[in-house]
This record gives C-alpha cells, sequence and structure tokens, in this order.
C-alpha cells in the first residue's frame, strides 16, 4: 500500500488477533509504531484481544502500560475485559480478581462472564462461587452468562444450583441460542443443530461420526462428558456429545468430500472443549486442515494442531 494509516494498520492487527496469530499481531503493531503511526483505542483493543488468544501474558500487560502511560488513552471496560481475560486464561485468577476490584469502574456482565469461564476451567470453585452471585446480581440480558454460571454449577456436581440458573432464566425470560453450524459443500451450504436429524443424510451422518469416535478413542481420545450438565447417565452424556452441531458438519464435510480436502465450518456460538479435542485429532487421523470460525475466532486445524495452541 502507497499510504497506511491507523486504520489499515488497526485493521491487520484485528485481523491476526481473529486467526489466533498474537506475535504477528505484535509485530505489526511495532512496525506501525515505527513508521510514526500514532494507534488509538480500537489498535489497542486488537492487541489485548490477541494477546489474550496466544496466552502473551507479559506483552498484554506492557500493552495496556503503554495505551495508559505513553499515548494517554483512557481504558474503556473492553479494554480491562482483555486485561481480565488474558490473565484468566493463564491461569492467574486472583490476580484477575485483584484487578477487577482495583479497577476504578464497576465490571459489567461481559467482564464478569469471561471471568468466570476461566475459573470454570481452571476449576477455581471458590471465585466462580464469587462471581457468579455478582453476575446475577447485574441481570444480565445475554443467555452467555447464565450458561456458563450452570455449567460452572453441573461441573461440581450442583444440580440444584444448575436448577435455580435455569429456573432465573425462565423468570427473566432469557433464552438460549441453539447451537448451529454451517458447511458449503459442492456450493451448498448445509446446516446442522445439536442433536440434529433432519438433513436427509442423518444416518447416514451418525454413522460415519460414530466410525471416526471409534477411531479417536483407539488412540486415547475420551469424551469430555463433564461438558454435559444433564443428570443422565454417562452413555447418554456421550450420545448429546456425538449430536454436537460442529461434530455433524466436520463428519458430513469429510464424507462428502475427496480426502485431504480443507474445508470451513462456521459455527453460532463458541466452540466447546470437547469439540475443540474432537477436531483437532480428526485433522490428524484423516489428514485433513479443518478451519473452524466460531463466535469468538478462526481456528485453524492440521495434524492434531490448532492455531490457536488450545488457548482460546
Amino acid at each position: 500500500m502507497p499510504f497506511k494509516n491507523v486504520i489499515s494498520w488497526t485493521s491487520l492487527i484485528s485481523g491476526y488477533e481473529k486467526h489466533g496469530f498474537g506475535v504477528e499481531a505484535l509485530e505489526a503493531f511495532h512496525q506501525m509504531e515505527m513508521e510514526g503511526v500514532v494507534p488509538n483505542k480500537i489498535t489497542f483493543l486488537g492487541t489485548l484481544y490477541a494477546f489474550s488468544h496466544s496466552g502473551l501474558l507479559q506483552e498484554g500487560w506492557i500493552s495496556f502500560t503503554t495505551m495508559v502511560n505513553k499515548y494517554s488513552i483512557a481504558s474503556t471496560m473492553e479494554h480491562y475485559t482483555c486485561m481480565v481475560d488474558l490473565l484468566a486464561r493463564a491461569g492467574r485468577l486472583y490476580e484477575a480478581h485483584e484487578f477487577i476490584e482495583k479497577m476504578p469502574i464497576n465490571p459489567d456482565a461481559k467482564l464478569l462472564t469471561a471471568f468466570l469461564s476461566s475459573c470454570c476451567h481452571h476449576k477455581n470453585v471458590e471465585l466462580a462461587s464469587t462471581v457468579g452471585k455478582k453476575l446475577l446480581q447485574l441481570q444480565p440480558q445475554e443467555a452467555g452468562a447464565y450458561i456458563s454460571l450452570s455449567n460452572f454449577y453441573g461441573l461440581v456436581g450442583d444440580m440444584e444450583g444448575v436448577a435455580n440458573v435455569r429456573r432465573l432464566m425462565l423468570e427473566r425470560g432469557i433464552r438460549k441460542e441453539k447451537a448451529c453450524t454451517w458447511i458449503e459443500v459442492s456450493l451448498k451450504v448445509h446446516s446442522f443443530e445439536s442433536g440434529d436429524r433432519s438433513h436427509p443424510n442423518y444416518q447416514k451422518i451418525y454413522d460415519h461420526l460414530r466410525v471416526l469416535i471409534q477411531k479417536l478413542k483407539n488412540i486415547g481420545y475420551v469424551p469430555d462428558i463433564s461438558m454435559v450438565v444433564q443428570n443422565v447417565e454417562e452413555l447418554t452424556k456421550e450420545e448429546i456429545l456425538l449430536g454436537h452441531s460442529e461434530k455433524l458438519a466436520i463428519a458430513f464435510g469429510i464424507m462428502s468430500t475427496p480426502p485431504g480436502t480443507r474445508f470451513l465450518i462456521v459455527k453460532n456460538l463458541r466452540v466447546c472443549a470437547d469439540c475443540h479435542v474432537f477436531t483437532g485429532l480428526i485433522s490428524k487421523i484423516e489428514g485433513r486442515e479443518i478451519v473452524a470460525r466460531d463466535s469468538s475466532r478462526f481456528h485453524h486445524f492440521k495434524d492434531g494442531v490448532c492455531s490457536c495452541g488450545n488457548y482460546w
């Protein structure tokens, strides 16, 4: 480009962030500064997201302090959320909690939901309980906050807590968005919902998916049934996991395209931990490159490895 301004540099950094390329985002930011282009609050939001999604803790702190001290840019709730997410994803939960307590503004539901998600991931019951209570007091209108809290109660075996959260959702008119994944094959878009049996080839898809699951189990894959909060038998939980929309789309993509073909799936919600493991292993045993776009970012799976480094 003959002329690069803050918009073009910020777009590049945000693009790297969406694909989980934190190091590349950092390099672009440094190049931007070297060329004398002054970053704005959106630029720093992109860099902080990139560092959060790549586990670059030190770089994130430097970026945050640079924004405040060097460029005198006031932090917004989005910047604070990125920093909490960065610390919490790295397992620095008590540092993240202290950061929240010292913020000059009260945290919103999105920030607390991000923190709660990491508390659940790291199985910190104490902090998850604390932040969960604060979150419900805010009466958030987004279903994600309630789902995260419900998943936490399910994870620790508190079925009464799960029931209470679901009751609150009903009372407050909050409805969970149903998971849906799309895949394009031969210029036609196919959509799958969780537990979907509406596809004309659903029986073949499920049969092929069961074959794939058995292949994965033969190399050590164990379905993460902790993701299922319903109080049912373990085999039933495995069946529920089997019907996740991204698994159905991937099975259809593999059976409908030539060996070695790269394909893309798009999901309306965040990919779950079990499906993330599943997709990585499938990319290895089937020799496929699978790109998954969820509500947060792009995941590039190849040879059993995801571009996010299992950091999403």
